[in-house]
């Protein structure tokens, strides 16, 4: 009788090598990393990944993919000169990483962080459960501030594992909620950015109460420089004090919060000529490209 594969999946590229034990479990908030034919839509499946979202809501936040994954013992992964940052938090069970010639446990509450082009090697010789994301290279997290992979204590810990469990069983449903999902995601993008940027205090303006007034119904209809001039500040100290909050200028995060009313609008049932006015732009069309440059896909296609 033939002997029994010891491992399910084995990946060897410039980059990685990376041994998958048959056991392990692996349920993906977006797009899977492994190979199709292993992954299920089945959230009680051993490997699920979700049905597609007619906008990728994570990635839309510079998070490439993630999941909560269950490895059994002889996991085993390197990895060098990737693009991307992988941040992992472990739930339970211990896994050992080698960073240069240091030797790392990772253990229940700490975080392991490998930004872009940095080296690690991974393994486990028992059960480990953690939660993992992938960042890309954008503004967002260049700021990570590391150029070697380094261990910590995490400080959001369980609501990190909370945000992420409301995620999964969210994203599976038939009915899901995509300003749900949309919250979901702003909350995980909050709770990993207070673990890995430092950010820098300002003392006379307030980022929080300008991301307020941009709420307004009518100031989401203006320019930056518009709204630049109505909230009493020049874009130049907008951009610092967005910058440091957001690591993204203040243009970017009003494009942001103007895609976002699009998509409510838009599933509110309004015309796309309504959706456009609602949103600040001068005709379809200008607001047609905006929107498909922002999340792929065209306003007749979201719907």
């Amino acid at each position: 009788m033939a002997r029994r594969k010891k491992y399910i999946w084995e990946d060897k590229t410039d980059t990685e090598l990376k041994f998958w034990p048959r056991k392990s479990q692996e349920h993906y908030l977006s797009s899977p990393t492994l190979p199709s034919h292993l992954v299920k839509k089945r959230n009680s499946a051993r490997i699920s990944a979700p049905e597609k979202l007619s906008v990728d809501i994570l990635a839309t936040r510079g998070i490439i993919n993630g999941a909560r994954t269950i490895h059994m013992s002889s996991y085993y992964q390197s990895r060098a000169k990737e693009k991307f940052s992988i941040v992992i938090f472990t739930i339970s069970g211990k896994a050992t990483v080698s960073v240069g010639k240091r030797k790392y446990i990772l253990t229940r509450g700490s975080i392991f962080v490998s930004p872009a082009n940095s080296e690690y090697v991974l393994q486990t010789k028992e059960t480990w459960k953690n939660i993992w994301f992938h960042l890309d290279s954008s503004a967002r997290w260049r700021s990570i501030g590391e150029s070697q992979a380094y261990t910590k204590r995490s400080v959001r810990y369980s609501e990190i594992k909370n945000l992420v469990e409301m995620w999964l069983v969210e994203i599976h449903k038939r009915d899901r909620s995509m300003a749900f999902l949309e919250a979901l995601a702003d909350a995980i993008v909050s709770c990993l950015r207070n673990e890995l940027i430092v950010e820098k205090k300002e003392e006379t303006l307030s980022y929080d109460d300008i991301i307020s007034q941009l709420l307004d119904g009518e100031m989401c209809k203006l320019s930056a420089i518009e709204a630049s001039k109505r909230l009493g500040l020049s874009v130049y100290v907008l951009d610092k004090i967005c910058m440091h909050a957001r690591s993204e200028k203040f243009a970017k995060i009003l494009l942001s919060i103007k895609m976002k009313k699009a998509c409510d609008v838009l599933r509110a049932g309004y015309a796309i000529d309504e959706v456009a006015s609602e949103c600040g732009y001068s005709d379809r069309a200008s607001f047609s490209k905006a929107f498909k440059r922002y999340y792929k896909v065209s306003p007749s296609e979201f719907r």
